[in-house]
């Protein structure tokens, strides 16, 4: 995915299951230089409640 005109991305993703989910995200500059890696976790509440 090449990047916006100002140097931001955009990534969309919808998990496909409740619970724990983590993104890792990997940048890599126009001269080829890999960034650190960006964690993100989130959790998706099951739509059916706890009970």
């Amino acid at each position: 995915m090449a990047a916006n005109e100002d140097s931001t991305a955009e990534v969309t993703y919808t998990p496909e299951d409740s619970g724990s989910n983590s993104v890792t995200i990997i940048g890599r500059t126009a001269d080829g230089h890999v960034t650190e890696e960006a964690n993100y976790t989130f959790y998706v509440e099951d739509p059916d409640g706890w009970w």
